[in-house]
């Protein structure tokens, strides 16, 4: 039986209307777009869903998010050992350990790799210059500056002469010249040579007439004086053995108030981390000031009863490396000063 339209219209009118007044009430726009949307050829609200929308999910915990090569820069002088690291960290900022981290180094003449873990390289400096690390992992990246010095070493002491060498007589002081700050002790050695430049055994005079204000002399010998830095200024010390005569200056300056520690946190990394038996590993050290800048300066390393846990490869200036030895947990704990912190290795 059909209806007739003139019925039906009104129907459908009462129907929209307690439809949108349902809506309203729930404070659901839902039920006003189903009946008000318009809807596309597959069923969906093209209004709504014209409006675009960030479907980029956020990174899960626990995958990788950032990496850092530590040390960003460091310097060593020539034969001595360095170490860089990779650290790998999630959305959240903490780190984890992954698999698959690549070390490149871009000139093997400067430094050369002599150990290698998942997640350090340990090179020795070769020759002078500057190279870099390039560290990857994934699409993630990283580059660290090694600058390597010539040795601080002094130079060995000339040769002696050639014994048939013809030297005219002479005396000579030992140091020429010193400088001390007001408290050290100090001392001055003279020798007398013959013409062919043995030493002779001789009795030296010693002019100390300038040197009362300055030092105070505690014994005088044949060959020697030795003395007090008492005052600020200079102290001129002379040995005479017959007619020649060699001169020594001592120059004493005030001592300098030492320059307050600006280092305020010293921050070990990784803070905990776990080993198989026979892995090796490594913790690094970071000495920060107040504004959590890097600052340079000297750390040490207590390793307490680990001896039977891990076994200590070597050392450095702010690393230390180790191989695992048997199940059990290790500390290995940094210092400066009196600050400290601690490394936790967990050996499976």
């Amino acid at each position: 039986m059909r209806m007739k339209a003139k019925w039906l219209t009104p129907v459908l009118w009462s129907v929209a209307i307690v439809g949108a007044a349902i809506a309203a009430a729930c404070g659901d726009g839902s039920a006003s777009r189903s009946i008000f949307s318009v809807l596309d050829s597959t069923g969906r609200d093209s209004a709504r869903d014209s409006v675009p929308r960030d479907t980029t999910p956020p990174p899960p915990p626990g995958h990788a998010a950032s990496l850092d090569a530590v040390p960003a820069s460091q310097q060593v002088a020539v034969g001595d050992s360095g170490v860089v690291r990779a650290i790998v960290r999630d959305s959240a900022g903490r780190e984890i350990q992954v698999s698959g981290i690549t070390f490149t180094l871009r000139d093997t003449t400067i430094v050369q790799n002599i150990g290698a873990g998942p997640d350090y390289r340990v090179f020795r400096a070769r020759h002078v210059g500057r190279t870099l690390y390039d560290v990857r992992y994934n699409t993630l990246a990283d580059t660290a500056v090694v600058i390597v010095v010539a040795d601080s070493a002094p130079p060995p002491p000339p040769p002696p002469p050639p014994p048939d060498t013809v030297l005219a007589p002479r005396i000579v002081v030992s140091p020429r010249s010193q400088q001390l700050v007001v408290g050290d002790s100090g001392v001055v050695s003279a020798t007398v040579f013959d013409s062919a430049g043995h030493p002779i055994n001789a009795n030296v005079a010693w002019n100390l007439d300038d040197t009362n204000s300055v030092v105070r002399v505690g014994s005088v010998s044949q060959s020697r004086v030795s003395f007090v830095a008492i005052a600020p200024g200079q102290a001129v010390l002379i040995a005479r053995y017959r007619t020649l005569a060699d001169t020594a200056v001592v120059i004493v300056v005030q001592s300098p108030s030492p320059p307050p520690d600006p280092v305020t946190r010293i921050i070990v990394s990784p803070k905990s981390q776990e080993r198989i038996v026979g892995d090796s590993g490594v913790v690094s050290a970071t000495l920060r000031d107040a504004a959590g800048r890097d600052w340079p300066g000297e750390i040490t390393w207590e390793s307490g009863d680990t001896s039977t846990v891990l076994h200590i490869r070597s050392i450095g200036s702010s690393w230390i490396v180790f191989d695992a030895l048997r199940s059990a947990t290790a500390r290995l704990i940094a210092h400066h000063r009196d600050l400290a912190d601690t490394a936790v290795v967990i050996v499976r």
